[in-house]
């Protein structure tokens, strides 16, 4: 499993609380990372982490079972480059599942809805109390 763009590395967190096996949390924030090993220790859990860039990597093959990715479809670019390698990874047979509160950016093909929430966030950082946030899971196009 890999926890992508893990932030503070709560979906790698969870996944070793529900005895998953192969965990990695990346970023390529060392602050992030820190964040994360903090939080794993904090939590009584151990995982690997790396600030490696995987995003326009191609892999020959399947490198994990399942890949999360939060909030990764803020800025037009970075989204555009990520939706493009997470469906090279669907592609190879990984179940791809995005959370995303509605940024502009995010997906609108190629994806099944799979939960939705309201998130409490900061009001001074989203303008807003909560996030209206779709949990979906990447469904392989045909490249």
């Amino acid at each position: 499993m890999l926890d992508f763009a893990c932030g503070g590395g709560m979906q790698a967190i969870a996944c070793v609380m529900a005895d998953a096996a192969d965990i990695t949390a990346n970023d390529i924030d060392p602050v992030a990372i820190t964040a994360t090993r903090l939080n794993a220790k904090r939590n009584g859990v151990e995982f690997a982490t790396t600030t490696d860039n995987f995003v326009g990597t191609s892999a020959p093959q399947k490198r994990w079972d399942v890949i999360f990715a939060g909030d990764v479809c803020y800025q037009q670019d970075m989204a555009n480059a990520v939706l493009q390698w997470l469906m090279a990874e669907a592609r190879l047979g990984t179940r791809v599942i995005l959370a995303d509160p509605g940024r502009t950016y995010a997906p609108t093909h190629n994806i099944d809805e799979l939960e939705t929430y309201d998130v409490p966030v900061d009001v001074a950082v989203e303008d807003a109390d909560t996030k209206f946030t779709r949990i979906w899971q990447l469904l392989p196009d045909r490249g």
